[in-house]
């Protein structure tokens, strides 16, 4: 039997920006959090 790796609002994709000096992978949006477009409508 298998067991999921994936745990809920964990689907953001790693970016690893080149330009820092201290690089590590950071997602690219925030788990869990509103779209801007849509906070404040």
């Amino acid at each position: 039997m298998s067991v999921p790796k994936n745990f809920s609002g964990d689907n953001s994709v790693g970016v690893t920006p080149d330009t820092i000096s201290n690089s590590e992978v950071k997602p690219y949006c925030a788990d869990g959090t509103a779209r801007a477009t849509s906070v404040g409508e």
